[in-house]
């Protein structure tokens, strides 16, 4: 593998399509240089990349998406509710 790779040649060596390295170079999430017109990656900076991204861990929150869910759970029962009342019928659960 070259050590300057192209758009074509880092979606190979990473084993994705085309458009999501160049999707992740707009959203600035894969380290790039930008030579006139094309993208070019250098392999050990990628490399050095994959290991970064190989090893973080996304930082979610459990408990707010526990809290979210019933909060949006009462909200739905609330809507139903009020969807009964106006209507005169069930909904179902």
């Amino acid at each position: 593998m070259q050590e300057v790779m192209t758009t074509k040649q880092l979606a190979d060596y990473l084993q994705v399509k085309e458009s999501t390295v160049k999707k992740k170079i707009k959203e600035g999430r894969i380290p790039a240089i930008k030579l006139g017109r094309a993208w070019r990656f250098k392999k050990s900076v990628i490399d050095k990349w994959l290991e970064k991204e190989a090893t973080s861990i996304p930082n979610i929150n459990y408990p707010q998406i526990v809290s979210d869910l019933a909060t949006l759970q009462t909200r739905r029962q609330t809507l139903e509710a009020e969807l009964s009342n106006l209507t005169g019928e069930q909904t179902l659960q």
